[in-house]
Order: C-alpha cells, then sequence, then structure tokens
C-alpha cells in the first residue's frame, strides 16, 4: 500500500468576532474533510480548539504547536477564503516555501500534484 500523503490545511483562524471565528473554523474543517475523504493524512488546526477545554493555550502556544506538523507535510493546502488577510496563514505559507513544501489553493490542484506521476 502506498503511504499517504500528508497534507496541513492552511487557513484563517482568529477574527474579530465568534462569528468570524466560527465561519472560518467552518470552512477550515470542511476542506479538511474534504481532503480527508480524498485520501490525504490530514492535520487541521481547527481541531485544536479542543485542546482548549483542558487548558487554556496562548496565540504563541498554537503556532508554536502546529508549525512542526507543517514543517513534516508533504503538501499545504489553502482554505483560499481570507487567507491573504491572515497573518497566521501567511506565516505558514511562506515557512512551507521556505522549506519547499508545495501550496495548494484548492483540492483540485492537491489531487493532481498527488496523480501526477
Amino acid at each position: 500500500m502506498t503511504p499517504k500523503k500528508r497534507i496541513y490545511v492552511a487557513g484563517a483562524y482568529s477574527g474579530p468576532d465568534v462569528i468570524t471565528i466560527m465561519g472560518h473554523m467552518r470552512r477550515g474543517l470542511a476542506l479538511s474533510a474534504e481532503a480527508l475523504k480524498a485520501g490525504f493524512a490530514v492535520y487541521s488546526p481547527w481541531t485544536d480548539c479542543l485542546l482548549h477545554f483542558q487548558r487554556e493555550f496562548t496565540l504563541e502556544e498554537a503556532y508554536a504547536y502546529s508549525m512542526p506538523w507543517l514543517e513534516v507535510s508533504d503538501a499545504v493546502l489553502v482554505v483560499p477564503e481570507n487567507a491573504a488577510q491572515s497573518v497566521g496563514t501567511q506565516a505558514e505559507i511562506d515557512r512551507a516555501h521556505a522549506l519547499g513544501i508545495p501550496v495548494f489553493g484548492s483540492l483540485e490542484t492537491l489531487l493532481v500534484w498527488r496523480d501526477t506521476p
């Protein structure tokens, strides 16, 4: 069996109000689920909110926790909505580029990359 490609899903998370944050989470989780159904091993930062039920985390701790997952990923899939305005998403994209990890703006282009010999 061929190992699954590890995909880090990046996108806006925080926002000025809870409605915005929930919208970012919904879009991020939806794209993460689509990538999972397409056969990828997915890291989705939006599931980290569950850790907050155990103890409160700072934004810096969240970045420090998720970045090592990005660094061992085969590719990054970006949720397109609001990614350009998200400082965290831009930092993730910059880190991926620095490591030579390909970054994709849609599941379709990610699938083409995966399926191209």
